[in-house]
């Protein structure tokens, strides 16, 4: 039998550089949000998102579906990989969700 496309996650991490003096980690949340939409907003796009450890200020997991979107369009991502994991950890947020204070409800702020 063969296993769901959800049991992989890839694990990117972003540094306080990454969050505050640059705002990567932004800028790659946010292609991920335009790319999700313009392609009609597919399931099995996630980010979920836990805070890091070490330099990493924040961890997030990206399901199999954001890194092929990602890889379609071809946004940059794997400066910031760091592994993968079966699962995210219990307790990771989800990024494109409003209650979360995540990228999709900056967007929304913005119009």
């Amino acid at each position: 039998m063969r296993k769901a496309e959800r049991c992989k996650w890839f694990v990117v991490g972003f540094t306080f550089d990454d969050i505050v003096v640059s705002w990567r980690g932004s800028e790659l949340g946010r292609a991920l949000l335009d790319a999700w939409r313009t392609t009609g907003c597919p399931a099995g796009v996630e980010i979920l998102q836990t805070s890091g450890e070490s330099e990493y200020l924040i961890y997030w997991f990206l399901s199999q579906g954001a890194v092929r979107l990602l890889n379609d369009r071809d946004i940059e991502w794997r400066t910031f990989f760091l592994g993968e994991c079966a699962q995210p950890p219990d307790g990771a947020l989800n990024v494109f969700e409003e209650e979360a204070g995540g990228i999709d409800a900056d967007a929304r702020n913005e119009q």
